[in-house]
């Protein structure tokens, strides 16, 4: 998670220290330039994490056109952390699954390209940046990346 602009206590506001290191590669891009992808977190009592899933959503080199937060029934302070986001639209519901929740986010999403987020996963700084130009420089339909599982003794690459 350090790799990733975390520290134990949570997100530390990461950027790069060289800003202009993934940048010389890519010269159509610039820092917050805002690009047509909605940010979906559809989540379920991820209180502990959603505040770093949040903040890491927008705090891209790329910016989201939106971030949607689709609660899934929380039980926890969930609700209360997405609503403290001003700029994260809240989406309220009753437990269905989190594959519902993501289709009522997709539903509501105005981007032109989906990023799925988990309330306990987090985006390191140029995540959005480097799948935009993926998909916009190919024919791809779509693209991923790696992951990295953190806290609660996991830290591997899958």
């Amino acid at each position: 998670a350090e790799k990733l602009g975390y520290t134990k206590t949570g997100y530390s506001d990461f950027s790069p220290t060289d800003p202009q290191e993934s940048r010389n590669v890519i010269e159509v891009t610039s820092a917050n330039k805002t690009v047509s992808v909605s940010v979906i977190v559809a989540a379920r009592n991820n209180g502990p994490f959603l505040k770093d899933a949040l903040h890491s959503a927008w705090n891209q080199s790329l910016l989201p056109l939106e971030v949607i937060y689709v609660d899934d029934g929380s039980t926890d302070n969930s609700l209360e952390i997405a609503r403290s986001f001003p700029n994260v639209k809240v989406i309220s519901k009753n437990w269905t699954g989190v594959c519902e929740s993501r289709n009522i986010g997709c539903r509501e999403a105005e981007g032109d390209y989906l990023l799925h987020l988990d309330g306990d996963d987090i985006l390191p700084f140029y995540y959005i940046e480097n799948r935009w130009q993926a998909l916009t420089n190919s024919t791809a339909s779509f693209c991923y990346g790696a992951a990295q599982a953190f806290g609660g003794g996991f830290n591997y690459y899958w």
